[in-house]
């Protein structure tokens, strides 16, 4: 059986179309590294000093009667301006102290009464993430992408690329082992049972799609490597979810976004190149297999046009297609993510991993016990 693996790997891996995705996927990937496309630290440190103006205007301007306590108040608002000016030309460290100096700031105005932002979430947010980001020995800010480190990035671009990206090289990887499986191909022809056959086809697909990830992958991981390293895995994620009920505010690491990511990808993948073997296995070699896998990978689509009840919603594989809003995503601004109520990263792992598992193991059962259905 391993031996029909790798010739079926082999195979697959010299079809012109599985080398066109790997190539287009990779550049796809690099993208925003080539790009040099800008980090949400413009956007962060552009509201800082923007609020420079407004914050010496509202020091200035209040009085004992209109604000309990306005003295302490204009006194901590005069800091924070303090703190803006000498964020001009601070490298690293210093730059994340004075974010961090004008967070604590803030913490205290809210004590106060005073509200200095409309967006509750949003500010909690990014509060934790300077914070956090002040706590570590090396602290290390991005103002674009050829800057961040490879897990960083890795955990970035999966959060912002669309999970078609990710789900459509299970369809290339059938496509590519398409010629193998007829009347007369290296499946039906190999000496094996005929679960034996589905579990080795299951085994290559898994291998192949995986693999055209990973390798389109490796260009701008090692670059990113090589440049800026891995990065430190006690990195903040801190993300605003929005549920239906209400927003709040999810800090996770980066090592936690990592693993998660990899997970449900993998996941993801396992459980549609099982979908994709019960299709060849009860449909038989027929172009109608690909349409069919196809659009059970835009099924997430279709689920959030019509707006499934939570309580569904939560239960659906294909509500966890898309790993960012479980696994988070790197940001300085505190990203939203939309997340039905009561999903998260263990209940989508359960309910993607059974599924695929149940699928998986109700064909091979099937083909054990009704071998008359070939490839």
């Amino acid at each position: 059986m391993s031996k029909l693996i790798g010739l079926l790997c082999n195979r697959g891996l010299r079809h012109p179309l599985f080398c066109i995705y790997v190539v287009l996927l990779a550049a796809v990937v690099a993208w925003p590294y080539v790009s040099s496309a800008p980090t949400s630290l413009d956007v962060m440190v552009g509201n800082y000093l923007i609020n420079l103006e407004s914050t010496r205007d509202t020091a200035r301007n209040i009085t004992r009667s209109e604000i309990p306590n306005s003295a302490e108040i204009a006194a901590l608002l005069e800091d924070q301006a303090d703190a803006i000016e000498q964020m001009d030309g601070a490298d690293d460290g210093d730059l994340v102290s004075l974010m961090a100096r004008w967070e604590e700031d803030n913490r205290e105005l809210a004590a106060l009464g005073f509200a200095y932002d409309d967006i509750p979430a949003y500010r909690q947010a990014m509060s934790q993430t300077v914070l956090v980001l002040n706590e570590l020995e090396d602290p290390q800010l991005f103002g674009s992408c050829p800057e961040e480190p490879a897990l960083y990035y890795f955990c970035e671009v999966m959060g912002s690329m669309p999970w078609m990206c990710w789900c459509v090289s299970v369809v290339v990887a059938l496509v590519a082992l398409k010629p193998l499986l007829g009347r007369g191909g290296l499946i039906e022809q190999a000496p094996l049972r005929q679960w034996k056959k589905l579990l080795s086809l299951f085994a290559a697909l898994l291998s192949l799609s995986l693999g055209a990830i990973l390798v389109a992958w490796m260009p701008v991981t090692i670059a990113a490597a090589l440049r800026n390293g891995w990065g430190d895995l006690a990195y903040p994620i801190v993300n605003v979810v929005d549920t239906a009920e209400r927003e709040m505010v999810i800090g996770t690491t980066l090592s936690s976004c990592f693993l998660a990511n990899l997970a449900l990808l993998l996941l993801v993948t396992a459980l549609l190149c099982g979908c994709a073997v019960g299709l060849l296995y009860f449909l038989g070699d027929n172009s109608k297999i690909l349409i069919a896998l196809l659009l059970i990978i835009t099924l997430p689509l279709l689920q959030g046009f019509v707006g499934l009840p939570a309580a569904v919603a939560r239960w659906s594989p294909f509500t966890y297609f898309d790993t960012s809003i479980f696994a988070g995503v790197p940001t300085y601004q505190g990203f939203e993510l939309l997340r039905p109520d009561g999903a998260t990263w263990e209940t989508g792992s359960a309910v993607v991993g059974f599924l695929g598992s149940a699928l998986l193991v109700s064909t091979l059962t099937a083909a054990k016990l009704k071998p008359r259905y070939r490839l």
